[in-house]
């Protein structure tokens, strides 16, 4: 089905091919970009990659996107969220995942069953940029779905700090928290190619945005102090 739709995109271009791109990005360069992804995509799902795969399928719906394939583009954003855990339809089955009383309550389970050591602190934070990418542009009519992907953003957002001290362990214990460092010796915005600092801000705007209209003011605020 991805090579369908990135044939299909390639039959649209004319010889007036328009500008889709800050830049003068023409859709006919989009197109030769999603195929290479595709590529890049299909050699990692080959190689049963875990890390790399969730980022590539990240970024290949927004080209998708771009190319006015929001369905598609919706796809690739699930299916990265379903690499990075072992559960199919993640934003169904989150809880099971990220328990709401690791955030809310503060009750760590086991070292070796924390979130942060079964799926790594990289692959946490590209899972809650994807569920904000599929709340915000995957389903933006839906607003049952995209509570649900926002809180699945939020509780993402929120895991580093759960991982021991020096941090609040309660949500509401964040209203007057700013932190100096997630986990230590880790910081995510060193690495923009794993961990955009400008996407995880938007996550946590539009999240929180979300939260706030549904009466989840409480599950906000780690997330809030992540983008503080």
């Amino acid at each position: 089905p991805e090579f369908q739709r990135a044939a299909s995109a390639v039959s649209k271009v004319t010889s007036a091919d328009p500008v889709v791109a800050p830049g003068g990005v023409t859709r006919a360069e989009v197109v030769h970009v999603a195929g290479e992804y595709m590529r890049c995509i299909a050699v990692l799902r080959e190689k049963r990659e875990k890390t790399l795969l969730p980022l590539a399928l990240g970024e290949y719906g927004h080209v998708l996107r771009l190319l006015g394939d929001a369905k598609g583009a919706a796809q690739a954003w699930s299916d990265g969220l379903d690499t990075v855990f072992p559960v199919m339809h993640v934003s169904r089955h989150w809880r099971t995942i990220v328990p709401p009383s690791l955030m809310l309550r503060g009750e760590n389970p086991q070292t070796s069953e924390h979130v942060i050591s079964q799926y790594g602190a990289w692959s946490v934070l590209t899972a809650g940029s994807l569920a904000y990418s599929l709340a915000r542009y995957g389903h933006p009519q839906d607003l049952h779905v995209q509570l649900e992907l926002s809180l699945l953003c939020a509780h993402l957002l929120a895991v580093p700090f759960s991982s021991g001290l020096p941090h609040p362990q309660r949500a509401a214990e964040f209203a007057g928290y700013t932190p100096r460092e997630l986990i230590a010796g880790f910081d995510p915005l060193t690495d923009t190619m794993r961990s955009e600092p400008a996407t995880l801000m938007d996550a946590a705007e539009f999240a929180t945005g979300v939260l706030l209209r549904n009466g989840h003011a409480v599950e906000a605020l780690p997330m809030l102090s992540l983008y503080q």
